[in-house]
């Protein structure tokens, strides 16, 4: 009978076994930590950008813009929104109470003609105008006055916003010496129109320059800064 022998290592006489040794450890490494690098300060916008942002078009609401739109449509009819471009005919009628006791009166038949959907042509003609300047020598006048042609552009559009860019024209067709300028003006205007929605309401601006150009030599030179309408 064969019989099977397991062979196993034996330690030789005198000779000790050397325990294994268990893997070194390395230290602990402490947690590092990183610091943040300072957020970059975002650039500050020159004051001529912010004064631009804030005059220009401002977000608004569904509703908001709803409004404007209502609002816009009331002013283009009863001709207060100098940006709208719709055919009128109208009259109107001021009188002014001037310093130094004088005063003055004027009644304009005013035309509106649109054309190619951005543009009109605006005739105002002062059929009746009225002067008393309530100086000693002086006498008032009565009549027709210098007739104003404008022709304009409108270069922006929104319901909350809009920018009419144009020319403006006057030319000496008054009856009489003080019921007009006596020289051909020309310059330009600019009309703008804002809502506020805080208020719920527009802000209209309108800026017209006048350089006299020619005209009656023994007349001064006209240059005038007007805010019509």
């Amino acid at each position: 009978m064969l019989s099977l022998l397991t062979a196993c290592p034996l330690a030789a006489l005198g000779q000790e076994t050397i325990p294994e040794r268990s893997p070194r450890s390395e230290p602990a490494t402490a947690p590092h930590l990183e610091l943040d690098e300072p957020a970059e300060e975002p650039e500050v916008a020159p004051e001529k950008r912010r004064f631009l942002k804030r005059i220009g078009p401002q977000p608004v609401t569904p509703e908001q813009r709803e409004e404007a739109e209502r609002l816009r449509k009331l002013a283009a009819k009863y001709g207060t929104d100098p940006t709208a471009i719709v055919g009128r005919v109208q009259m109107s009628s001021q009188y002014l109470d001037l310093p130094q006791g004088a005063r003055a009166s004027t009644t304009i038949a005013r035309v509106d003609l649109p054309f190619r959907r951005d543009y009109l042509l605006r005739v105002d003609a002062p059929f009746l105008k009225w002067s008393d300047p309530d100086r000693p020598g002086a006498t008032s006048a009565q009549g027709f006055s210098d007739l104003a042609v404008t022709l304009g552009w409108r270069a922006y559009n929104t319901p909350e916003y809009a920018v009419v860019i144009g020319a403006l024209t006057t030319m000496p067709t008054a009856s009489e010496t003080g019921l007009g300028l006596g020289k051909y003006t020309v310059g330009p205007t600019l009309a703008t129109a804002r809502f506020v929605p805080r208020w719920d309401s527009f802000l209209i601006g309108v800026f017209t320059q006048q350089l006299s150009v020619v005209g009656a030599p023994e007349l001064q030179g006209a240059v005038e800064y007007l805010t019509p309408d």
